[in-house]
C-alpha cells in the first residue's frame, strides 16, 4: 500500500502549531489541525487564520480539521443546557473549518456504550447529525464520524447511513478500536461499507490506553491493517496521531521502511 503525499496527514494541535511551523515546513507535513481545548473556539484571530492559510498555500501543504470532543455531549438526555453548549461549539468548528478552507472535519461520535441507552441515543444522534451535516454541505466540509469509545463501529455506520448524506463519511481510529473494542481491529474495519470510510487515524498503543505511540512501538498489527486496506481498493485520508512533533522522524522512518510513502525532505 502506498500513500501518497496528499492523502498523508498529521496530527497537529491547534495550541501548539504555531511554534512547530518550522518543523512543518522541514519535514512537509500535511496537517489535521485539532482544536484540542473549546477555548481556541472563542479566542482564535481572524489574523492567525490568515496566517496560517498563507503558510500553507506558500509551502504547498494541505490542511483538515479536528473538531473538539472533550467535555461536549450534543445529544445529551440529562443536561440541556449541556446539549445545547456542546451544539454551538461544532457550529463554530465548523465555521471555523471554512475559514481554513479545510475540506473535512474529523468528528467523535459521542457514544458511550456504558452509560447510553442505544435507541435513544442514537435517535437523537441521527436528528442532530443530520442538523449539522447540511450545515456543513453549505460551508463546502464533509464530517468523518470517529469512533471514540465505540465498542463496534454499529451506531456510526447507522447514523451515516440514515443521514444518507455525501458530506458524512467515518474516520477509523485503529488505536480506539485496539483499547476499546473485544473485537479484532481488522473485524471493525471489515464492517464499516468501502463507500463510508473518509480517514483513518493511525497510531500505536498496547490496547489499555490510547497512548499514541510511534508505529509498531504498541501491540497493532499495522502490516494486517495496511494490508487490509489495499485488498478494499479505497484511497482515505491517513492520518497519522503522535504524541508530539518530536516522534514524526521516527514515524517517517516506519513508514519508509514499511515502503508506504515517499520523503525527499530530510528528517
Amino acid at each position: 500500500m502506498m500513500i501518497e503525499k496528499d492523502r498523508l496527514f498529521w496530527h497537529m494541535p491547534y495550541s501548539s502549531m504555531f511554534e512547530n511551523l518550522d518543523k512543518i515546513k522541514l519535514h512537509q507535513l500535511n496537517c489535521e489541525i485539532y482544536i484540542s481545548s473549546v477555548c481556541v473556539l472563542d479566542s482564535y484571530t481572524n489574523q492567525e487564520v490568515e496566517q496560517i492559510n498563507l503558510f500553507f498555500s506558500i509551502n504547498k501543504l494541505q490542511k483538515t480539521l479536528h473538531g473538539p470532543f472533550r467535555e461536549l455531549n450534543p445529544v445529551s438526555m440529562n443536561d440541556p443546557v449541556l446539549a445545547k453548549l456542546s451544539r454551538q461549539r461544532f457550529i463554530q468548528s465548523i465555521e471555523l473549518a471554512r475559514k481554513l478552507k479545510t475540506k473535512s472535519m474529523v468528528v467523535h461520535s459521542h457514544y458511550t456504550p456504558a452509560i447510553d441507552a442505544k435507541q435513544s441515543w442514537l435517535e437523537r444522534s441521527i436528528e442532530f447529525w443530520k442538523e449539522m451535516v447540511e450545515l456543513a454541505r453549505r460551508n463546502d466540509v464533509t464530517l468523518f464520524i470517529e469512533n471514540g469509545e465505540d465498542e463496534t463501529p454499529e451506531m456510526i455506520i447507522e447514523i451515516i447511513e440514515s443521514v444518507n448524506s455525501k458530506n458524512l463519511k467515518a474516520c477509523i481510529d485503529t488505536g480506539h478500536f485496539n483499547v476499546h473494542s473485544d473485537k479484532s481491529i481488522i473485524e471493525c474495519i471489515s464492517m464499516y461499507p468501502d463507500d463510508f470510510i473518509g480517514e483513518f487515524h493511525f497510531s500505536d498503543n498496547k490496547g489499555y490506553s490510547d497512548e499514541h505511540l510511534v508505529l509498531g512501538k504498541g501491540s497493532i498489527d499495522y502490516d494486517a491493517i495496511f494490508k487490509a486496506i489495499e485488498k478494499r481498493r479505497i484511497k482515505p485520508i491517513i492520518t497519522i496521531e503522535q504524541s508530539h512533533i518530536s516522534d514524526v522522524p521516527e514515524m517517517i522512518k516506519y513508514l519508509k521502511l514499511k515502503s508506504l510513502c515517499k520523503n525527499d525532505k530530510k528528517s
